[in-house]
């Protein structure tokens, strides 16, 4: 059916026609956050991106991971989680400030070694660096559909 836009009330016509593509700029957020999220998982401690780099990028089982760590099942569950928190607290630093936890001791070690986490975050990423390792679609860099 042909229909005619000046028979549309206002708004009508746009709610008649979804686009469910995602716009230019949710894909270049999109984008951006995938980047940070990879300088993010390098910028980890060794023992803890191995971790995350085995379990979820590799899918290797936690006995193997625990095995080439030398370490128990339960401590690379530990590992992982530590990762995971500190990749959150990471990411969240740059893309959404206000999720980050404030620190108990300001000064202590614990927040020293994240300050240092989230700077080397920042130090290892750019826009450019971000977006480089994401297609223009989105999709990862070197991917062929």
């Amino acid at each position: 059916a042909v229909l005619s836009l000046q028979g549309f009330a206002a708004g009508t016509a746009e709610d008649m026609v979804a686009e469910r593509a995602a716009g230019p700029e949710e894909l270049i957020l999109h984008r951006e956050r995938i980047g940070y999220l990879h300088h993010a998982i390098q910028a980890l401690p060794e023992r803890l991106r191995l971790v995350v780099e085995g379990y979820f990028f590799d899918e290797r089982p936690m006995t193997e991971i625990a095995a080439g760590l030398s370490v128990t099942e339960s401590r690379v569950s530990q590992l992982r989680a530590e990762a995971l928190a500190l990749l959150r607290d990471g990411l969240n630093t740059y893309l959404d400030p206000e999720l980050v936890p404030e620190v108990d001791r300001a000064g202590g070690c614990v927040a020293r070694r994240r300050e240092a986490y989230y700077s080397a975050i920042a130090a290892r990423s750019n826009l450019r660096s971000r977006l480089e390792l994401t297609t223009q679609l989105g999709m990862p860099a070197g991917y062929t559909a």
